[in-house]
């Protein structure tokens, strides 16, 4: 596996509106909504990202909803990883894959996928899901992550440089 850095290409910065700007991580938290699902990927509903990440009594094994994780390929077979920012909520400074995060309301899992791409790495790329899985893992902060994880594979060559 090696470390990318992604080129900015496509757009220009003044084109690109990234979504949060201005705003904390708690705002989004409380702002974003996450889908929430039965143990069959079915929507049964909406929730702040807050209240589908807490990890109390009141919810003790957290809030079942839908995620997606993309891992970007160069024609090489070399995969785009990135380095979580410092101020996420969790797991903060952490490699990752290339993009994750959930779908909003009304939309796809690929389009969503496609919408983080170029809000977070400025990469446009076609997706496509390749399998889901269901997992929960408890995390630093009282969170929790039960998400119902779609994983998508994408192709692309415009990674800046590599950085072993």
């Amino acid at each position: 596996m090696t470390k990318h850095h992604a080129k900015k290409e496509h757009k220009s910065a003044s084109e690109i509106k990234p979504y949060g700007i201005g705003m904390s991580q708690d705002d989004m938290m409380k702002k974003d909504q996450c889908i929430l699902l039965d143990n069959d990927d079915h929507m049964i509903g909406h929730a702040s990202k807050v209240a589908s990440h807490q990890f109390n009594k009141e919810t003790p094994r957290g809030l079942l909803h839908r995620a997606f994780s993309v891992f970007l390929f160069n024609e090489k077979g070399e995969m785009f990883v990135q380095k979580r920012a410092h101020s996420k909520y969790h797991s903060a400074g952490l490699w990752s894959n290339s993009c994750c995060s959930h779908p909003a309301k009304n939309e796809s899992v690929e389009d969503a996928a496609k919408r983080r791409l170029m809000e977070e790495i400025f990469i446009e790329a076609e997706v496509k899901s390749i399998f889901k899985f269901k997992y929960r893992v408890e995390l630093d902060r009282n969170l929790i992550e039960h998400e119902m994880d779609h994983v998508l594979i994408g192709f692309c060559n415009s990674f800046d440089q590599i950085n072993p």
